[in-house]
């Protein structure tokens, strides 16, 4: 009888083995290929091909090929063929584990003006940093795998600054479900939308409006219109939004409105005045100065720079600069976009913010578009406009519909809260809901000095909470990587196929800094041609454009995988293990069957 280590070698040198094994990845393949297309490449990553278990059975098919080979031995001429096929398929396990173990992957992403010196790899970590004590200090989720148990939750303590985070909930696949109640910020209101169409009695409930909300406060029906809710805040501005609909004119009506971070109304300026000399107004016991710059009627911003196009879209926009006591400040109000201004704006220090009300710009008639509008008295106005030329306004009744312009479609303002609050409750639909599950998130809260904060943190959106007096970063999603260099991204080109909208080829011509080794050179990427530089090459992979004058963004792949020379010496080595199997099946001798050998002479 063999003996137990006999009979184990026997079974990890078997077919039988092999075809187990060849089963078992077809499975689990086919399994990982159906997940990814129900939710996302970075879960199946994480749940499959980057798993210890997923790396066991690479371990095991190598055992089982290695063990195939030495069955044979000693071995003969005629297994040289054999023998080196296996050392092929050895030698490409072996580099595919030296990248699986040491390789890096990830993506860049970056607006054209931008440099980065670090990527993001598809590995998750949790991060909390506390600036002002210079600590930062990252954590294995390994929640990720194992759920937390249910009124359970996980401490981490951020070193020695006193602070402590605590994970509470993770959800795979969140739902956040809004609820809009009135006490909160006076001068933010909220209306929710009902639908109404001709031949049906019952009312379609439509969103909630957060008039101070840039997210939330159109509703866009696709290409058929558009629902706008804002607040005015004088009579003139609501006369102005309420006028009718005009030619585009360069004519410079118009007002500035200086407001506070709450809305409040500090001055309103005349455009046409103060385009032609400054004008001085006191505020808080101070005297400030407004001077005007430049007045663009078809503002665009392009490579960075605020210019007007002639033939660009109406789109009036001022730069200005007001000065006080704090100093000089420069201002940029568009009327199309309101906060554009206060998004992209530096801070200022006089604590002022500018709109720009200009009746010319949302007069047009071009579009299907209503304007709601609410007075500083609680009043509810409507401003309807088509493609045909057709205008309405009136005031809004709650719960009764009003024409809208569009044929055989009205609106209704079926609540109105004049103090809204916006609350969310988030609830885990788990990998059993449609679509994507690529944004996973995580409800902490953290302490210190007795104080807390429970915020929710969604994957790659890091958010600021205050705990106790000190401000804290939390971040959950990939991880950061450097490069070791920085790459600047100079320009992003898309060129069209002739009398198309189709892009022919994209490419970035991007720079390579490295002042360690004092190198800055540039190179253009595109399709199969990629940048090699210090072991990392990256890759064009995608991109998007940038809309209303925004510059464009380039994506960019970046891989560094130190078995690839391996993997290329195994597939020769197994190629030529193939040929020379080939070539000696070929030239072995034929064995006749035993009846057909003659019979020899006495």
């Amino acid at each position: 009888m063999k003996s137990v280590p006999k009979r184990i070698f026997d079974f990890l040198a078997s077919l039988k083995l092999a075809v187990i094994l060849l089963v078992a990845f077809a499975i689990l393949l086919s399994w990982a290929t159906i997940l990814e297309s129900k939710t996302s490449t970075e879960n199946v990553q994480r749940l499959i091909y980057q798993t210890r278990w997923f790396d066991f059975l690479l371990f095991v098919l190598g055992v089982n090929v290695f063990c195939a080979a030495m069955s044979r031995f000693p071995w003969k001429k005629r297994h040289t063929g054999f023998v080196i096929t296996h050392l092929g398929i050895l030698i490409i396990l072996a580099g595919s584990m030296v990248t699986r173990k040491y390789g890096i992957e990830g993506q860049l992403i970056l607006q054209e003006g931008q440099t980065s010196d670090s990527i993001l790899i598809n590995e998750t970590v949790l991060s909390v940093k506390v600036p002002r004590m210079n600590v930062q200090v990252e954590y294995d989720p390994w929640f990720l795998n194992r759920p937390i148990p249910e009124g359970k939750e996980i401490r981490y303590p951020v070193g020695e600054t006193g602070i402590v985070c605590y994970v509470e909930r993770y959800l795979l696949n969140p739902q956040p479900i809004q609820r809009v109640t009135g006490g909160g910020t006076p001068g933010n209101p909220a209306i929710q939308l009902g639908l109404h169409q001709a031949g049906m009695n019952e009312t379609s409930t439509g969103p909630w409006l957060i008039a101070r909300d840039p997210a939330q406060n159109t509703m866009n029906l696709g290409q058929m219109a558009q629902v706008q809710f804002r607040r005015v805040e004088s009579p003139a501005e609501l006369e102005a939004a309420l006028a009718p609909p005009t030619s585009e004119s360069t004519q410079t009506v118009g007002q500035v409105l200086l407001h506070q971070a709450d809305g409040t109304i500090v001055q309103t300026l005349l455009l046409e005045d103060l385009l032609k000399e400054p004008k001085k107004f006191e505020w808080n016991q101070k005297q400030y100065t407004v001077t005007n710059k430049e007045f663009l009627p078809r503002a665009s911003i392009q490579d960075g720079q605020l210019i007007n196009r002639e033939s660009g879209a109406f789109n009036p926009a001022i730069r200005f600069t007001l000065e006080g006591p704090e100093g000089t400040e420069e201002h940029l109000a568009f009327s199309e976009f309101p906060d554009f201004g206060s998004i992209h704006g530096k801070a200022n220090p006089s604590g002022l913010s500018a709109r720009l009300i200009y009746p010319n710009a949302s007069s047009s008639a071009s579009t299907n578009l209503v304007t709601l509008l609410e007075t500083p008295d609680g009043q509810l106005h409507y401003r309807a406009t088509n493609t045909a030329g057709g205008f309405l306004t009136g005031t809004i009744q709650i719960g009764k519909p009003f024409q809208t312009t569009w044929p055989q479609v009205m609106l209704s303002v079926q609540q109105y809260i004049p103090d809204a609050q916006v609350t969310e409750e988030i609830i885990d639909q788990g990998l059993g809901a449609a679509g994507p599950h690529n944004n996973p998130a995580l409800q902490v809260r953290v302490e210190h000095q007795g104080q807390s904060v429970t915020r929710y943190v969604s994957y790659d959106n890091p958010v600021t909470l205050l705990a106790g007096d000190e401000p804290c970063v939390i971040e959950f999603g990939r991880k950061r990587h450097p490069l070791g260099f920085a790459i600047h991204l100079i320009d992003f080109q898309a060129p069209r196929y002739p009398g198309t909208n189709r892009p022919a080829k994209f490419q970035s011509l991007v720079k390579v800094i490295d002042p360690q080794n004092q190198v800055e050179e540039e190179t253009l990427i595109y399709m199969n041609n990629p940048l090699g530089y210090n072991q990392f090459l990256v890759y064009q992979s995608s991109y998007i454009e940038g809309k209303n004058g925004m510059p464009d963004t380039s994506i960019f792949s970046v891989a560094r995988a130190p078995g690839t020379p391996i993997i290329y010496v195994g597939s020769t080595v197994l190629c030529l293990g193939m040929v020379i199997m080939f070539i000696s099946r070929r030239k072995a001798p034929t064995v006749l069957p035993p009846q057909s050998i003659p019979p020899q002479e006495a």
